[in-house]
C-alpha cells in the first residue's frame, strides 16, 4: 500500500522563507517553523510575483467605484489588474493544494484583517477586509481552509485549521 502523501501547503514566503515584505524583512518565529517540517510546501508572494520590488512603497486596498483596488499612494499606481494577471497565471501550474497560511494584515494576503481605505486619502480608513491575493484564493478554493500567522498562533485555531488540513490530504 502506498504512503500518504503530506499535506500540501500554501504559505506566505514572507513567512520564514523569504525577506520579501515590503520592507525588506521577513517574519520569524512563527508556528510556520514547526508545519514545514511535517507538509509539503509551495511559498509565494504575490507582490514580487506580480514585479514589485524588494523593498518597496506600502500598497493599501481603497474602495472606488470599481469596488476594491489594490493601489499604491506613493506612484499613484492601481495593482489589482497586475494582481488578477498574476493570480491567473499562478494558480494554472498550482496543483492540489490542501491549506493556505497567508500574512496577516497585508494589502495582498491578509485573509480577513488587511485594512480597507474609503477613499485614496491617507486617513480614510474604513474597516477590514480580505487582501486581493487571498479574496482570489477564497473565490477558487473555497472549501480550503485558510489562516495566518496569528491564527497559528493561537491553539484553538491552529487544531481546528491542522484538523482540516490533515483531514483533507490523502
Amino acid at each position: 500500500m502506498p504512503q500518504p502523501r503530506p499535506p500540501r501547503l500554501v504559505i506566505s514566503a514572507c513567512l520564514g522563507f523569504e525577506a520579501c515584505r515590503y520592507d525588506g524583512q521577513r517574519v520569524e518565529g512563527t508556528f510556520v517553523d514547526a508545519l514545514r517540517q511535517r507538509v509539503d510546501v509551495v511559498t509565494v508572494c504575490p507582490e514580487v510575483g506580480m514585479g514589485m520590488t524588494i523593498p518597496r512603497d506600502p500598497i493599501r486596498l481603497v474602495q472606488d467605484g470599481r469596488g476594491i483596488v489594490l493601489y499604491q499612494p506613493s506612484t499613484a499606481t492601481d495593482f489589482t489588474a497586475a494582481m488578477e494577471t498574476f493570480f491567473v497565471a499562478w494558480v494554472t501550474d498550482l496543483g492540489p493544494v490542501d491549506g493556505f497560511v497567508l500574512k496577516g494584515r497585508s494589502p495582498s494576503c491578509g485573509p480577513g484583517d488587511a485594512k480597507l481605505f474609503a477613499s485614496r486619502e491617507p486617513d480614510a480608513e474604513h474597516g477590514r477586509t480580505r487582501g486581493l491575493f487571498a479574496s482570489h484564493v477564497a473565490a477558487r478554493f473555497p472549501e480550503v481552509p485558510v489562516v495566518d500567522e496569528v491564527g497559528l498562533a493561537d491553539e484553538e485555531t491552529r487544531e481546528a485549521f491542522l484538523k482540516a488540513v490533515f483531514a483533507g490530504a490523502p
